[in-house]
């Protein structure tokens, strides 16, 4: 399974509190920018292959 099907998994299991999904700029603002939404949004398009420990 490729990283970017691994987050869509992930983000589809583990949702907001309110049963909807995390978006790109709520990550950003939940880990305090360490995972940025055009981190994210890199992670959804597979731009990103071996994304580091840290994020």
């Amino acid at each position: 399974m490729h990283v970017a099907q691994k987050f869509e998994h992930l983000l589809d299991t583990h949702r907001r509190p309110d049963g909807s999904r995390w978006t790109g700029q709520q990550l950003d603002e939940a880990t305090g920018g360490v995972v940025s939404r055009s981190y994210v949004t890199n992670l959804r398009k597979g731009r990103i292959e071996n994304p580091g420990y840290e994020k």
